[in-house]
């Protein structure tokens, strides 16, 4: 009798051992919702045609469930840091699946890029949506529109681009267990990055900051420019075109 009395109360510390971890991974994800809405709200203005918002947020609460199965409380980062990055990338995949730019939007976005980069030779600076325009020949709205598919191409500077580390580009620079190849092929990228900031146009390098460095949604950008959130979005794709133009051998 005291050997099955053992083993029941192995059963029930075992049991109440996985209801705590149960209980544990569900106060994580109930805890840190907020993550999801806070991704959801920064990458909608990427949300193709026929993806709504509740897909995305339904890509987010999965890669918070899995961001809970995974998270080691041993690691230095914070769950919400983990979870972060977990919750972005599931999002990130489900916008690569439903929008992967088609032959025909890679060579606009590669013409659109060419021409970037003759403009700003023949004019010595960097050219305006207008010059752009007219030297493709094509309407300010159809320009708009390759430069949505530019910003796609590259998802942004700030999404994940290394699927198996599921790190972020700009994450990836400051990376300092990275090999002595990898960290002059950062700093190189660092000191380009930097450079091709500096050079745009004083609305798009504020929005480049406010977005990829300070984390401002759009709508809350276009509050502080006073423009539109649509306009908020056009200037964004343009700085990110612009951007690609310079970091184009890093990029591609």
């Amino acid at each position: 009798m005291k050997v099955q009395s053992r083993e029941i109360s192995k059963l029930m510390l075992s049991s109440k051992a996985y209801q705590s971890q149960i209980t544990r991974k569900e106060k994580l994800i109930q805890d840190n919702l907020k993550i999801v809405y806070q991704v959801v709200n920064k990458l909608s203005f990427l949300k193709p045609a026929g993806l709504d918002e509740e897909d995305l947020i339904s890509c987010g609460i999965i890669g918070l469930i899995e961001a809970a199965n995974k998270y080691e409380e041993s690691k230095k980062n914070s769950f919400a840091s983990f979870a972060y990055l977990r919750v972005k990338g599931s999002i990130v995949d489900q916008l690569r699946l439903t929008d992967i730019l088609s032959r025909s939007a890679r060579k606009r976005v590669k013409i659109l890029t060419t021409c970037i980069s003759e403009l700003e030779q023949e004019l010595g600076q960097m050219p305006t949506d207008e010059e752009i325009a007219n030297k493709l020949e094509i309407s300010l709205v159809t320009l708009h529109s390759i430069q949505k598919e530019a910003s796609l191409s590259t998802l942004s500077l700030d999404l994940i681009t290394n699927e198996e580390s599921e790190t972020t580009l700009l994450e990836q620079l400051s990376d300092q267990k990275s090999g002595p190849e990898e960290n002059c092929e950062n700093k190189m990228f660092q000191e380009a990055l930097a450079s091709a900031i500096d050079q745009l146009p004083a609305r798009e390098k504020l929005i480049i900051g406010l977005y990829h460095y300070r984390h401002l949604p759009m709508r809350k950008i276009a509050e502080i420019l006073k423009v539109s959130e649509s306009r908020a979005c056009q200037l964004h794709n343009r700085g990110i075109t612009l951007l690609k133009v310079k970091l184009d051998k890093f990029l591609s």
